[in-house]
């Protein structure tokens, strides 16, 4: 028996849903899932190789002083600790 994709996504991201928020992602997801499939269909060989890859990213350069904001933004934080950012930990390792 196949899993439905919402339940399969939900088991991915792992989410515990009710029976209506499967149902809700169901009605938003499969739409989606429908388009990536007619997608992958589309034959691009007759496009050009050189085409198809372009470097549509930005140079990267720094527009301001290194450490400008480090103060400001550890002082903002509400923990911080030798000079970084303390954060709750949200991951393990099960």
């Amino acid at each position: 028996m196949e899993i439905p994709a919402a339940e399969k996504l939900a088991r991915l991201a792992r989410l515990k849903l009710s029976a209506e928020e499967l149902a809700n992602l169901a009605s938003s997801i499969e739409p989606i899932l429908g388009y990536v499939g007619q997608i992958s269909e589309v034959s691009v060989e007759a496009v050009p190789r050189h085409e198809l890859v372009k470097n549509v990213l930005r140079e990267d350069v720094v527009q301001n002083e290194t450490g400008a904001y480090t103060e400001a933004l550890l002082n903002s934080a509400p923990k911080q600790k030798d000079g970084f950012v303390q954060v709750q930990k949200i991951l393990n390792n099960e």
